[in-house]
């Protein structure tokens, strides 16, 4: 089981980078789920003071009968540091019966930008049934990996989640009602395939129709937040491994894609078991609303809309004509009109693509929603 890694490039010198690691540890420490090994696979950044942090809870943590690997570097480029020889490592005895409870716990702290290598390396270098992600400046509740893990078990091919509680307090408060509020049937939403929902920005977006029943579409990402996950090693490795294209890139999303693809589950343990720090050096931050956006369309495109004849936009607005440009040309053939409520759009009769390179330029026709058919794709936001 992996406890966590860091999420790319938040400890640099002066962020406190000790204290949120010291706290992530002490939450691993204090799990409750007895009888496993907690291995420590550090790769600190040399701008802080996180190597040796993590060297002051050996003693805490061997106490408890939890061994600990740290190995780490001062290297610009970490993937030759992580596999070079002149990565200082320390391997406990111990380390050779690790699976006293089939379990194995790592905590992985790779201080740097590659996020999705991080990950993966921290996989690498454990060796556990289960993974459980733990970022270093997050705080799990002392029951987090017992509830995950008796989920888990009974659901081998799932990425479980759980709920969040937020600081500081109130930031990003619609984006935490969402993870907290979504319902389990949302989580991977089943329907008749008539209609899907397209919510725009800061809100999500859900398929609430796919013929299959393994459609998620969100615009915040995955609909069980990263730091939250939980998983199979065997699933992890079926689905994986994490994008190593660095910062910007939404490595959670791509592997929360990739998962649905191959069938996989969500569940969401509802208790929150993870305190989630909000700062603004987080590598979430790297990724731009515009790279969410494209890969939602082409996953919505790859899985509905390749499955449609046809289709109706519904709203003639801004964001119902953004989603109308940013489909391929093949799509945009299938959209049979856009409806709306608004008179004004209305009486306007079409939408002319001015883009488009055809001559004459498309003309989509704009009706009113009670002149429209199903299938919809509804663009709207929400504000509650």
């Amino acid at each position: 089981m992996w406890l966590g890694e860091t999420e790319g490039t938040w400890p640099r010198s002066g962020t406190r980078a000790d204290d949120h690691s010291s706290r992530a540890a002490v939450s691993a420490r204090g799990r409750t789920l007895e009888g496993g090994n907690i291995q420590v696979v550090g790769h600190p950044d040399k701008c802080d003071n996180s190597r040796a942090v993590v060297e002051g809870w050996r003693e805490r943590m061997e106490k408890r009968g939890l061994s600990m690997v740290i190995s780490g570097h001062s290297s610009p480029k970490p993937r030759g540091a992580v596999l070079s020889s002149g990565s200082n490592t320390h391997e406990p005895a111990c380390c050779s019966n690790v699976l006293s409870f089939f379990l194995f716990l790592s905590i992985f702290l790779l201080l740097i930008s590659l996020v999705g290598f991080a990950k993966n390396q921290a996989v690498c270098q454990s060796s556990g049934r289960y993974l459980c992600f733990q970022d270093a400046d997050d705080v799990m509740m002392p029951q987090r990996v017992r509830l995950q893990y008796e989920i888990a078990v009974h659901n081998p091919t799932a990425i479980v989640g759980c709920q969040v509680r937020r600081v500081p307090e109130g930031s990003t408060e619609r984006y935490t009602r969402w993870i907290n509020s979504l319902s389990p049937e949302k989580l991977l939403t089943q329907g008749s395939g008539t209609l899907i929902t397209l919510f725009t920005p800061c809100v999500s977006l859900n398929s609430f129709a796919s013929g299959r029943g393994l459609e998620v579409y969100t615009s915040h990402g995955p609909t069980v937040v990263m730091p939250t996950w939980f998983c199979s090693r065997d699933w992890f490795h079926k689905v994986g491994p994490f994008d190593e294209g660095g910062k910007g890139v939404a490595e959670d999303l791509l592997l929360f894609y990739s998962s649905l693809r191959l069938g996989g589950g969500v569940v969401r343990v509802d208790e929150r078991l993870l305190v989630y720090r909000y700062h603004k050096l987080a590598a979430t931050h790297s990724v731009l609303e515009e790279t969410i956006w494209n890969l939602r369309v082409d996953f919505l495109q790859e899985r509905v809309l390749s499955q449609w004849d046809s289709f109706t936009i519904w709203n003639a607005g801004k964001q119902g004509r953004k989603f109308y440009r940013s489909l391929n040309p093949t799509n945009q053939k299938k959209v049979k009109a856009f409806c709306d409520v608004d008179e004004n759009k209305i009486k306007k009769g079409f939408y002319t693509y001015e883009e488009s390179k055809e001559q004459p330029k498309p003309k989509i026709p704009v009706l009113h929603f009670t002149d429209s058919s199903p299938p919809f794709i509804v663009c709207v936001k929400l504000v509650s």
